[in-house]
């Protein structure tokens, strides 16, 4: 494009980027009469390709899982390329506690690709004991 001199001209210029999302849901396991009634799960991203370093998650990172949300929360939008890491801040009376990905693989981090729409699952499972009593009597 040739632009004559003293001449103006207007340009648009649009910035895109290229996002992705997260939604995690909350499962239980075993005897969950010693459930509690909501668990909260914090998401940290990198990306750095950015001057803050550290992702500005809209929403905030620290999310409540409850019966009332359905156990669910999303995160969106996240910026591809950033690496993220979702943790429990507190299982609650869970013997174990795991995070797992759409194929039911243990995840610990990944990378947000673009128009990704990953599915995380935070499994919590309570095992309950038993005590077996038993009674003698003698003379």
């Amino acid at each position: 494009v040739t632009i004559p001199l003293d001449e103006t001209v207007s340009v648009t210029i649009t910035n895109t980027f290229a996002e992705g999302s997260v939604t995690v849901a909350k499962e239980f396991e075993g005897d969950t009469r010693w459930a509690d009634s909501s668990y909260d799960v914090t998401i940290l991203c990198v990306d750095r390709t950015s001057d803050d370093l550290i992702v500005d998650v809209p929403g905030g990172p620290t999310r409540t899982l409850t019966e009332e949300n359905d156990w669910t929360t999303t995160y969106d939008p996240l910026p591809a390329g950033a690496w993220c890491m979702l943790s429990e801040s507190d299982p609650g009376n869970a013997a174990s506690s795991e995070i797992l990905d759409e194929d039911g693989e243990p995840i610990q981090r990944w990378q947000v690709g673009e128009d990704d729409q990953r599915q995380f699952t935070v499994v919590n499972t309570f095992d309950v004991g038993s005590i077996v009593v038993n009674k003698t009597t003698s003379g």
